[in-house]
């Protein structure tokens, strides 16, 4: 798996798929996506995107929220099982949070 933090300024007004980043990994994940033969087997199986910018934003607004692309490789030579497929969509979902209790 490959994971990239964009770490570009935050756009909280745009939809994620109208971002220019996103739309940028797209072009990756599309191609990903549609191999179609072992032939074009990737080494990776997954890649994540995230912009995890908080670092970025005015400090007098709240926080953006963690922008995230994620695709799975239609062909890959390390298939990860389905749980664990889960598991990872489950994090990536989460990351960034953090509980209002410990």
């Amino acid at each position: 798996m490959i994971f990239i933090d964009v770490n570009v300024p935050p756009t909280p007004g745009l939809p994620l798929d109208t971002k220019p980043w996103i739309k940028g990994v797209n072009v990756v994940f599309d191609k990903m996506r549609a191999a179609e033969s072992e032939r074009e087997a990737t080494p990776w199986s997954a890649i994540v995107a995230t912009n995890f910018s908080l670092h970025l934003a005015d400090e007098n607004v709240p926080a953006p929220p963690v922008e995230a692309g994620m695709a799975w490789s239609a062909h890959t030579r390390h298939p990860i099982p389905e749980h664990l497929r889960a598991a990872i969509v489950q994090q990536v979902v989460e990351y960034g949070k953090i509980p209002d209790e410990i």
